[in-house]
């Protein structure tokens, strides 16, 4: 699609959504789409680490006025985000029995660093290097099995 949003566009992607996509989430469940993402591919440990992608934000919450014109100005963008947290929600109801912290020092745990965005490198370790990792370099979390 490409041109000017309107609701035909807006009703065009929530059905694109429900029909086309197997899983679309918001980006505030990243833990519990990365272990469904996991599980699929038959790991059931992940550990993965938080980056924070821009450094600085370019509008302050504070800033009341310039984020209600942003909201109006990007009203669909805002409608489908919470047309899509509905959506999630209710398949997570549907297909996920529970998520489960996991933390055994015995597993391996499939583990996605920050630098896994540069190098598309993939680790496995225990819970010792996690750590580890995590006090030299940058906390990794979400140590989560998921069960459908």
């Amino acid at each position: 699609m490409s041109g000017k949003c309107t609701e035909n566009t807006l009703s065009k992607a929530k059905e694109n959504i429900k029909e086309k996509f197997a899983l679309v989430a918001p980006t505030e469940d990243v833990d519990i789409v990365s272990a469904i993402i996991a599980a699929h591919y038959g790991m059931q440990n992940i550990a993965k680490g938080m980056a924070q992608v821009t450094k600085f934000k370019l509008v302050s919450r504070e800033n009341i006025e310039l984020c209600e014109k942003i909201k109006q100005k990007d009203k669909y963008d805002f409608q489908l985000y919470e047309f899509i947290k509905e959506h999630w929600n209710s398949w997570k109801e549907q297909q996920i029995e529970s998520i489960l912290e996991n933390r055994n020092n015995n597993s391996l745990y499939l583990t996605i660093t920050p630098s896994f965005y540069q190098t598309r490198e993939l680790k496995y370790m225990n819970l010792s290097q996690i750590e580890s990792f995590s006090e030299s370099e940058i906390d990794l979390v979400g140590l989560t099995q998921t069960y459908f």
